[in-house]
């Protein structure tokens, strides 16, 4: 049996043996709970961070519709202005100069004022002309240059109908290839007309070709050209001018070029007086592609090509060669290289040395043998003229020397050689061109050694 001392003690120690297993639950269960917040937060935690690496929250969110989410704007370097410190790409590109070994300066570089539209002096100011859209409203015929920009306008194809149709210009990207710029190996010139070489190369593979022409002709007039250079330069030149001269295209920002729509009562002969040019109207017709027959079937609202001038001479005696030259008489190193010719000299280096301005023009002329006295009919099949005369006067120290000119001839041969009485022989169809573009009292013709 049991005492009570003994029962009491058994008691009390139950009493403490639960008390103690509850509190050991209890810790149990507390512990329990902190790992379950600890590894919530953790989560939460991670969540935040693969939003935060994702990118930044997009604000003025749209709700979805109809089960599709509207497109998100997104906010990247090239559609915010640059924080303080960061480096663009645009600013990267405006601080590198064009040409290694200097920076380029808008008062160092005569290039946009090469470019501008050429107003000879001593003659009636040319009017500044707009060229016409093809929808009606005017293109403006400036100083910039054509952009590889596929929104800016493309040349206009005037012997296409559907190339001046409204809308046909605008925005349209131009599908030619740009003028060929192979790189010229260096041969003897200046590191400054490498340079602008260089620069001429990149327009024109980049499509700007009137910038193209602009910089190749300010290397050629440069003093320190090599003559591998100048030929080559006179190669890309006339390759350029193809098209921005003697083709029906008009290229916005020639400042040689615009396009003309006819209107009623035009008469193409009545043109270069109308407009002001300094060209004949027979160049019109040339560059236009029309024929005798369509002369007089102008349509009202028909579109055609002007080209201004005024245009010059220079004749090399050494090379046989005639360059042709387009700007102001009195800016002879901002003149544009436009085309050269083979040309007959005189016998014996008869041909004079100087500067000399156009006297006048004449188609199927006669002529009397200076030495002989024998003359010759306009329409006489034996006439050494040929079917163009040009003719010169001395101006300057040359003042004086009268009776040269440039003219066709009966003997293709002579051209290269010297068999002539003084004057500058041309093939026929050359000369006919050059007489299209020469004008009485403003042209220059330079005969050089």
């Amino acid at each position: 049996m049991a005492l009570p001392s003994q029962t009491e003690r058994s008691s009390s120690n139950s009493r403490v043996l639960a008390s103690r297993s509850r509190g050991a639950g209890a810790r149990k269960v507390l512990l329990a709970a902190a790992v379950v917040i600890l590894a919530g937060g953790a989560i939460a935690l991670l969540y935040v961070m693969n939003r935060t690496v994702a990118g930044p929250a997009v604000s003025g969110a749209q709700p979805v519709v109809g089960g599709k989410a509207p497109p998100l704007e997104t906010n990247d370097v090239g559609s915010r202005p640059p924080r303080r410190g960061e480096r663009t790409e645009t600013d990267s590109a405006a601080k590198t100069p064009e040409d290694p070994g200097h920076s380029r300066s808008s008062a160092a570089d005569p290039a946009g004022e090469l470019n501008r539209p050429i107003t000879p002096r001593g003659v009636a100011d040319a009017p500044a002309v707009a060229a016409e859209s093809s929808s009606g409203s005017d293109l403006p015929i400036g100083e910039s240059d054509p952009s590889t920009d596929s929104s800016k306008p493309r040349p206009i194809d005037l012997s296409n109908p559907a190339a001046v149709s409204p809308g046909a210009q605008e925005g349209a990207p131009d599908s030619r290839p740009p003028a060929p710029a192979e790189a010229i190996a260096p041969s003897g010139s200046t590191q400054e007309v490498r340079a602008i070489i260089s620069r001429a190369d990149e327009a024109a593979r980049q499509g700007s070709r009137v910038q193209a022409r602009q910089l190749y002709s300010r290397a050629l007039m440069h003093p320190a050209v090599s003559k591998a250079d100048q030929d080559s330069l006179r190669q890309k030149l006339s390759e350029l001018n193809a098209e921005l001269v003697f083709s029906p295209r008009v290229t916005p920002g020639d400042p040689l070029a615009e396009v003309y729509t006819i209107k009623a009562g035009d008469v193409i002969a009545r043109l270069p007086r109308a407009r002001e040019l300094l060209t004949d109207w027979r160049l019109i017709q040339r560059i236009n592609g029309i024929s005798d027959a369509d002369l007089s079937r102008l349509k009202i609202g028909q579109k055609v090509k002007l080209v201004r001038g005024p245009f010059h001479a220079v004749v090399t005696k050494s090379d046989y060669r005639l360059d042709l030259f387009a700007g102001s008489p009195d800016e002879r190193e901002s003149w544009l290289y436009i085309r050269s010719f083979r040309v007959g000299l005189g016998a014996e280096n008869g041909t004079p040395v100087g500067t000399f301005v156009v006297r006048n023009r004449q188609i199927n002329p006669p002529w009397t043998n200076p030495r002989t006295g024998e003359k010759f009919a306009a329409d006489d099949p034996k006439n050494p003229i040929g079917e163009r005369w040009i003719g010169w006067e001395g101006v300057g120290p040359s003042a004086g020397l009268r009776g040269f000119g440039i003219h066709g001839t009966i003997e293709p041969s002579s051209v290269g050689r010297q068999e002539s009485m003084g004057c500058v022989r041309m093939l026929d169809e050359d000369v006919a061109l050059v007489y299209e573009m020469l004008t009485e009292r403003v042209s220059v013709v330079q005969v050089r050694p």
